[in-house]
């Protein structure tokens, strides 16, 4: 969903806010106090992208009769990754650089200096705990 899309959605329902995954400081300002909660995620490009582009459809289905399957849901099941994908998650400040960040985070407090942010972590590179060391000193 664009930001601009968001915003018409948005004014349909007044009671619902936006979570707003980091794309760029301007859709946050767009948005303004419609987010009212952020996610700090962030994702590189890998060379898989010259083939595929970002719009990776490579991924597939975990086999039902795999174990240690990671659940999503009831009943269903994280996705495989291909083994050369287009992009991939890594822990804050690998994919985005302190200029990105900086920008990021001054953007949401223009609009709320109280704004939650949340550090989500999806590089499988590192353990639980680990992942926030790259995220720190940026």
């Amino acid at each position: 969903m664009t930001p601009s899309s968001r915003v018409r959605l948005l004014a349909s329902m007044p009671a619902v806010r936006s979570h707003w995954w980091p794309r760029s400081a301007a859709a946050i300002k767009g948005l303004g106090p419609l987010v009212f909660h952020a996610a700090a995620k962030d994702a590189t490009l890998c060379p898989g992208a010259d083939i595929r582009g970002v719009l990776d459809t490579s991924f597939t289905r975990v086999p039902t009769d795999v174990g240690g399957k990671v659940p999503t849901g009831y009943g269903f099941w994280c996705n495989v990754w291909p083994e050369n994908p287009a992009w991939k998650f890594v822990a804050v400040g690998l994919g985005n650089d302190v200029p990105f960040w900086t920008e990021f985070l001054r953007a949401l407090a223009e609009i709320d200096p109280d704004v939650a942010v949340n550090i989500e972590h999806e590089d499988a590179a590192y353990g639980p705990v680990p992942a926030t060391s790259p995220p720190a000193p940026t």
